[in-house]
């Protein structure tokens, strides 16, 4: 019997990629994190923090935050900090991954 779910478990490695400063990470975040998880296998959220750029929290309480937010969700996500040293594009992630990688892009990476 063909089942949907053990399909795309056991076969099919799709991992999607979400990119923000996260500050801070909201109840709409974690949505759209969760229903990432439930399209893809595996989900890589950057989170972004650059010299030139003010936040309101620590880059460590940003992920701190999103790893409290996400502690009860299935473990196929991976949070990497992005800064000045470590850039995380696409082409970098997409030689780390097995599979496809799908860019999640939310409305102010679409416009800038």
């Amino acid at each position: 019997i063909f089942s949907y779910e053990t399909y795309m478990q056991n076969n099919i490695k799709e991992t999607a990629v979400l990119w923000g400063s996260f500050d801070p990470p909201t109840t709409a975040h974690k949505e759209i994190i969760l229903t990432m998880l439930k399209e893809f296998s595996k989900v890589i959220v950057v989170i972004n923090n650059y010299h030139n750029k003010k936040y309101q929290a620590l880059a460590t309480h940003r992920v701190n935050m999103m790893h409290e937010m996400l502690k009860n969700c299935d473990r196929r996500y991976t949070i990497l900090l992005q800064d000045d040293l470590n850039n995380y594009d696409y082409f970098t992630l997409h030689k780390q991954v097995v599979g496809k990688l799908y860019v999640i892009a939310g409305a102010d990476a679409v416009h800038t």
